[in-house]
């Protein structure tokens, strides 16, 4: 097996709470919430429901038009590190998470995605090898773990993954509320929708170093497994237990992780899952309950939950402020999949 080790050159990424990761991230940090009444929909109790959204796009912009804008702004900020450096290449593999088909989803969105998202590519002077993963939650952990498997060939020198989310559609919010999934008046443990893209730009060490490229840190495994829980059963948390125990085996003897972000929304099933998990994997983490969680602030991203939530990672990194340099990384999709990536991050200043 390869040993090559794959570098997190840039995060880039548009949530409700920036425009920019480094803004997300301190919005995070800070505590803020950008939750907010959606305009034009009730649920069945007729009671406006809440969601994040980028306040900064236009409220009207149609729900397709809202993915554009999103994945190609984090786009720019995900390449701006090869713009700066006058990196040229011919092409660059684009592995986007989307959600699973619902209601409310145009029907050609992958189509539309490719010529838009192609013109970010010809303005950074590359082209684009557009591949889509479709998986909720889980959708940018199967883009990591594919970006992995292509670096490490040799064949290519980058590779960008993450995934594109917006739930603000009339027709998805009444989705989520027939599926139980909403947090309005019949479900207070429900989640909040929100909306979201984020990629990250990602390549080996001996590219990097290369190029004189800056690396955030290290993506040193990252594990998908199903959780096979059957109808009517209890989920104990076994499909996230091997995910997170598959990718902390790569940990040296002794080392543990300092800190867990993940994309638990508000769903008690979620947090009851965690806790069970918690039970087999308490001695691999510094502090179990110390958890990064921010979909109360910035919703639920679903797709693009795990590039944003990377955001957030080497941020704290980059910042300085990060509780150590082992982060786990896990994410749970209403299918049963549950992943989990270990990353090693690169500190450059001193926690103050």
């Amino acid at each position: 097996m390869s040993t090559t080790s794959i570098q997190i050159v840039r995060c880039g990424s548009q949530s409700a709470l920036g425009t920019w990761t480094s803004m997300s991230a301190a919005n995070v940090r800070a505590g803020l919430a950008r939750i907010s009444v959606y305009p034009d929909y009730e649920d069945a109790q007729w009671s406006q429901v809440g969601v994040a959204m980028a306040d900064y796009l236009d409220p009207a912009l149609p729900h397709l038009s809202r993915f554009f804008k999103l994945g190609s702004e984090a786009l720019k900020e995900t390449l701006s590190p090869l713009k700066q450096q006058e990196i040229r290449v011919d092409s660059i593999p684009l592995l986007i998470g989307l959600p699973e088909k619902r209601e409310g989803l145009a029907v050609d969105l992958k189509a539309k995605l490719v010529e838009k998202l192609g013109a970010v590519a010809k303005d950074y002077g590359t082209a684009f090898q557009i591949e889509f993963i479709r998986g909720d939650h889980t959708a940018g952990m199967e883009a990591l773990q594919e970006a992995i498997r292509r670096l490490k060939t040799g064949e290519i020198e980058f590779c960008l993954a993450g995934g594109i989310e917006s739930y603000l559609d009339k027709r998805s919010l009444h989705w989520l509320e027939q599926q139980g999934v909403l947090k309005c008046s019949d479900n207070k443990w429900g989640m909040i929708p929100g909306e979201a893209a984020g990629f990250c730009l990602l390549s080996s060490l001996q590219t990097t170093q290369n190029h004189g490229l800056h690396s955030c840190g290290e993506l040193s495994a990252v594990s998908v497994t199903k959780e096979e829980t059957g109808p009517g059963e209890v989920c104990l948390g076994r499909g996230l237990t091997r995910a997170i125990k598959e990718v902390v085996s790569s940990l040296p003897e002794g080392e543990t992780v300092q800190q867990v972000y993940c994309d638990l929304n508000g769903q008690r099933h979620r947090a009851d899952e965690y806790g069970y998990t918690v039970q087999n994997v308490h001695r691999y983490l510094d502090d179990p309950q110390d958890i990064i969680a921010p979909a109360n602030q910035w919703g639920d991203l679903g797709a693009a939950s795990v590039p944003l939530l990377m955001g957030l990672m080497t941020e704290s990194g980059r910042k300085g402020y990060a509780k150590g340099p082992n982060n786990l990384l896990f994410t749970m999709s209403p299918d049963g999949k549950r992943g989990a990536a270990l990353i090693k991050l690169n500190q450059t200043k001193q926690q103050s």
